[in-house]
């Protein structure tokens, strides 16, 4: 969790943006904001040797969180971004979040090379920069004592530094109930990627190993600009490990609570993409199975969006991985046919494509209830509020569109394909939906 005792290093020649971010930052409960006016000084807080100064400072506070303004410079000109990169070589367990304004024009290369783990864009709102600042150093970073081996197990986890085959292990992304996510970097060609690996006794069990070899054969067969992108396999003292693209860049569940509501113009773009992503997987026959926020990811600097996890995806003609009638998915996007115990299909997937754009929409799933049976019975009966009674600048297309159409209660009174989706969306698209200049909405 993001400890408030902790030091965050805010570096900025702008008076006025650091005021704005410390009375922030105070205010939500850090009790320790350092300043910096420059990247030498700033070299100086995080204890990192410089070729300007004569002397070699103390170890490093520490610091947690660096927070660095791309217009930062010193006489030598060195710039902000010089700044996240050096912090990032120096201390990898330290989150580096860099200050992005539209008109700098910065290049995505210039951002992906700064090795910062999260873009914030200004003007931003204060409760929400604080916000985005705790889910950014709630994110953990393992070190070696983060894992206790039993004695009988057959391999040990990889640490921060250690090396799997090719693959620097860097920092670590995520950790689930049978496998570690990490961030590292292929030695053959510096590019960064995401490792995924079984973690512990998992990798002994047969059916999740089972899983995860399916996992790796259906994204290997996925190559799509709004997919994640499988990158190689491996082994690791006997266990699978799969690495794929690494993305820089936040859930939309963490982008609705950073921004708040989205404006219609980035909604309907985000809704292009997951239908775009979900009708490859289905024209190769794949149904994802658990289609929602957290599974779909948003890249600043791009502002496209990818689908990821395909953890309990399921091929035409799968292995036996799960008893009949068991539940598979999120309930909160789930169609009403899989509470039953039914087998997920391509109609499901579009159920699920329609609660996940609802819930980006107008900020709320579809259905919120106190028990599982509850939250069943609101999906097999009931109709969500309209979009616009929500959004009321919203075009009543979307209700049509997602609430009548991708929520229908029978799976065959939904769209028959994602194509069919597409081609509804362009018709909102064709109604001219306003851009905001900031990317802000009243």
């Amino acid at each position: 969790m993001a400890d408030p005792d902790s030091p965050v290093l805010l570096a900025s020649g702008d008076k006025s943006l650091c005021d704005t971010i410390c009375s922030c930052l105070r205010e939500d409960g850090f009790k320790k904001v350092l300043t910096a006016s420059t990247p030498v000084s700033a070299h100086r807080i995080m204890g990192i040797p410089s070729e300007l100064e004569d002397t070699q400072p103390d170890g490093p506070p520490e610091v947690e969180l660096l927070i660095a303004d791309p217009h930062i410079e010193d006489d030598d000109g060195n710039s902000g971004i010089a700044l996240c990169r050096t912090v990032k070589e120096a201390y990898p367990h330290v989150r580096v979040m860099l200050l992005v304004r539209k008109e700098d024009g910065i290049s995505e290369g210039q951002l992906l090379d700064s090795g910062a783990d999260d873009f914030v864009f200004l003007p931003f709102k204060p409760e929400e920069f604080a916000l985005r600042v705790r889910t950014l150093l709630c994110r953990q970073v393992l070190s070696a004592g983060d894992f206790k081996e039993s004695e009988n197990s057959p391999r040990k986890i990889p640490f921060i530094g250690d090396r799997v085959g090719q693959y620097l292990v860097l920092d670590s992304l995520g950790m689930g109930k049978t496998s570690v996510i990490y961030k590292v970097m292929d030695k053959r060609d510096n590019n960064l990627y995401a490792m995924k690996l079984l973690s512990g006794a998992a990798g002994n069990q047969d059916e999740v190993q089972r899983r995860f070899e399916y996992e790796i054969e259906i994204m290997s067969q996925i190559d799509h600009p709004n997919v994640i992108k499988f990158h190689d396999r491996g082994i690791y003292r006997g266990g699978t490990f799969l690495v794929m693209e690494y993305l820089n860049g936040i859930d939309l569940e963490e982008l609705l609570i950073s921004r708040g509501r989205l404006p219609e113009k980035t909604v309907l773009s985000i809704a292009f993409d997951l239908a775009c992503a979900l009708s490859q997987i289905h024209d190769k026959g794949i149904i994802h199975r658990d289609i929602k926020l957290k599974n779909s990811i948003f890249i600043p600097s791009t502002k496209q969006v990818k689908l990821c996890d395909f953890g309990i995806a399921q091929l035409p003609n799968p292995l036996e991985l799960t008893q009949e009638g068991m539940i598979v998915g999120t309930p909160i996007y789930m169609a009403p046919e899989i509470f039953g115990g039914k087998k997920a299909s391509f109609a499901s997937d579009i159920y699920s494509y329609g609660a996940t754009v609802y819930h980006l929409a107008t900020n709320t799933p579809p259905f919120v209830a106190e028990s599982y049976n509850n939250l069943y019975e609101l999906h097999s009966l009931k109709a969500p509020p309209p979009i616009e009674s929500i959004r009321s600048n919203f075009s009543p297309l979307w209700t049509e569109i997602i609430v009548a159409k991708c929520l229908a209660k029978a799976p065959d009174k939904r769209p028959s394909s994602l194509a069919q989706v597409l081609s509804m969306l362009l018709r909102i698209q064709r109604n001219d939906v306003p851009t905001t200049v900031d990317g802000t909405e009243s």
